[in-house]
């Protein structure tokens, strides 16, 4: 039988619009997975790419957030 990773536990879900994060330390502080990122890029989440690694901007995060929440309240 396969062992399953365990879920990412979130550090903190708080996010500031004048930061910039990490890919790995935005996934950490929300508790996701890839299949999540992927979710949110698809709903505007840009992500910027400096050499190999990846950033998220706190205004980007914040943004795709408010996106998400109007979709929701539209779906209901």
């Amino acid at each position: 039988m396969k062992a399953k990773k365990p879920t990412p536990v979130p550090s903190s879900g708080s996010v500031r619009s004048d930061e910039v994060l990490t890919l790995t330390e935005f996934k950490k502080r929300f508790g996701l997975e890839y299949k999540s990122v992927a979710t949110a890029q698809r709903a505007g989440l840009r992500l910027v790419q400096l050499g190999r690694q990846k950033y998220v901007l706190g205004s980007d995060v914040l943004e795709c957030f408010r996106k998400l929440a109007t979709m929701e309240d539209n779906d209901t």
